[in-house]
């Protein structure tokens, strides 16, 4: 009885997402301490678990008919349990990790923290590089108190920095962190 009251809560909770996203089986779910999470797959996008897991991540979406290690865009999920580390450490650490990968002239700036289906702020960050190529283009970070949600944009040379960046825009606009005990409210 526990599992399917899990089920239908978790139902309802989708209810109030957007028209630019299907819920299917490419919509991925996610009961936290506080909130309960809908993450759905952007319009001919899906959901991968297992190679993304291999990855390092606990799901990627993208392109329906593009393949995991060829894909023209990413956008990579991590939900990680805080565990008394503060999100500011977190974010900390993420960028001293960036800037040993990709050098130090890597820019990475915050910017205008992008907002949730629901209206909760993520903060939102850009990594740009003068000469090069960089692949992870943008991370947002959700707090969740207990756990943190990590959306980070991955692309090739082969799309629009452009289009991909709104594309993330939107996938996180789109991402519905609902607080326990809320169900029914957007």
């Amino acid at each position: 009885m526990k599992y399917f009251l899990l089920i239908i809560l978790l139902a309802c909770s989708a209810l109030g997402a957007s028209k630019d996203v299907v819920l299917d089986s490419n919509t991925a779910f996610y009961d936290g301490e506080t909130f309960r999470y809908v993450i759905p797959a952007p319009r001919q996008f899906k959901l991968i678990v297992d190679e993304a897991y291999a990855d390092g991540y606990s799901m990627a979406f993208l392109p329906k008919l593009e393949s995991y290690d060829s894909a023209s865009v990413m956008i990579g999920v991590n939900i990680y349990k805080l565990g008394g580390t503060s999100i500011q450490a977190l974010i900390a650490s993420d960028t001293t990790s960036l800037r040993k990968h990709y050098g130090r002239a890597v820019e990475i700036r915050e910017v205008q923290p992008l907002s949730t289906l629901t209206g909760e702020a993520a903060r939102t960050f850009y990594l740009k590089q003068e000469k090069g190529f960089v692949p992870n283009a943008a991370i947002a970070y959700f707090d969740g108190g207990a756990e943190v949600v990590i959306f980070e944009l991955v692309l090739s040379e082969s799309i629009m920095r452009s289009k991909a960046e709104q594309l993330f825009s939107d996938f996180v606009r789109n991402f519905k962190p609902s607080k326990k005990g809320t169900l029914g409210n957007r």
